[in-house]
């Protein structure tokens, strides 16, 4: 225990996750965002983003232009 709490509740681990593609976003290929954890966000080129197996498939992920949090 470490200040009265279990260590399991601090080392829980969020997976990466495609939030939305990006037409042209990468040179000249398409890209993914991938959310990292709370804080983190990174564009991938979607041969990485395939590569790594990230969820979900970069054939679902909306496009950013798509994307409601855009509009808001």
């Amino acid at each position: 225990m470490l200040a009265g709490w279990p260590v399991g509740l601090y080392l829980t681990v969020m997976e990466p996750r495609g939030i939305y593609r990006e037409r042209k976003g990468w040179g000249n290929q398409d890209s993914a965002r991938v959310k990292y954890d709370e804080r983190q966000e990174l564009d991938l080129s979607e041969d990485r983003y395939r590569e790594r197996g990230y969820l979900p498939p970069f054939d679902q992920l909306p496009w950013k232009e798509e994307d409601p949090a855009d509009n808001a």
